[in-house]
């Protein structure tokens, strides 16, 4: 069994892993650590600079169109001035799933959320 960071040129080899989504878009500057048994894949983590719209909210009791377009059109601007293809988000309500999913075509990941403190204990 090895471990090691995985080449940029060998990050297709994720595909059927949890990370193989993402990858797809990594930064060139990601790190992707793997361990391997006989050229398999058996586990893999990975380093990358993401973009990520959070906080998408709106109050339950605004206006659902007029508050929604604005928004829409503000986070369509602010990607493409930015120059973004992707963007990952947050959501954590109805509206909010909404407003994501008008913003073009979506996949979404089965996975939790988390924020780590990784200094240690």
């Amino acid at each position: 069994m090895t471990h090691r960071v995985l080449p940029r040129e060998e990050w297709a080899r994720l595909d059927g892993t949890l990370l193989w989504p993402a990858a797809r878009t990594f930064d060139p500057e990601a790190r992707v650590m793997v361990v391997e048994r006989d050229g398999e894949i058996l586990a893999c983590a990975a380093y990358y600079p993401q973009w990520h719209l959070d906080g998408v909210w709106i109050r339950s009791t605004a206006p659902k169109a007029s508050v929604g377009r604005r928004l829409l059109r503000l986070v369509r601007d602010g990607a493409r001035e930015l120059g973004l293809s992707h963007v990952w988000a947050m959501v954590a309500s109805d509206r909010s799933r909404k407003l994501v999913r008008a913003l073009g075509p979506v996949f979404q990941f089965e996975c939790d959320h988390y924020e780590i403190d990784v200094r240690g204990k």
